[in-house]
């Protein structure tokens, strides 16, 4: 029979079973483990434990799908948490997608993401949607931005 630690009646190696090792590792493995989710996935981890509750805040890269919420409400409102929550640090990607015919990006909020994104000296843009997403009133104006990637967006007027 196997030795018990606690009146719970465990056997004594149990502890080192259940640990959670993930949450010991170094914040910029936690940000490559993050990085490698939907921003919508990422911040769902801060339910984890304690030491996940704020990780997300910090990534580098953010990756939205639009067609992950059920309606287009829940999807601006996420995005306005998401942004405001993160406060303006530094970007090195930011990715909207709305491929769904259900969700199109086109928003009046939608030009205040891009241009926290550029606040955020975002180095990589990328939007990609289906239906028209009118960014006339975002200046592209940036010394960080090096990749600008739209995609089934109109021109913006000259």
């Amino acid at each position: 029979m196997a030795n018990t630690s606690n009146k719970r009646m465990r056997p004594t190696g149990f502890s080192d079973i259940t640990s959670d090792r993930i949450s010991s590792l170094p914040d910029e493995i936690l940000h490559h483990i993050l990085s490698l989710m939907t921003a919508r996935e990422a911040v769902q981890t801060c339910v984890l434990s304690t030491r996940w509750r704020d990780v997300w805040m910090s990534l580098r890269c953010i990756e939205v799908e639009a067609q992950e919420f059920t309606n287009k409400e829940g999807f601006v409102m996420f995005m306005d948490n998401l942004l405001l929550r993160r406060g303006l640090v530094p970007l090195d990607s930011f990715c909207l997608m709305g491929w769904s015919d259900d969700f199109s990006l086109n928003h009046p909020r939608a030009n205040l993401w891009v241009c926290h994104a550029l606040r955020s000296n975002v180095r990589v843009l990328q939007i990609f949607s289906r239906k028209l997403f009118n960014l006339e009133y975002s200046p592209f104006i940036s010394s960080h931005l090096k990749i600008l990637n739209l995609r089934d967006v109109p021109s913006l007027p000259s």
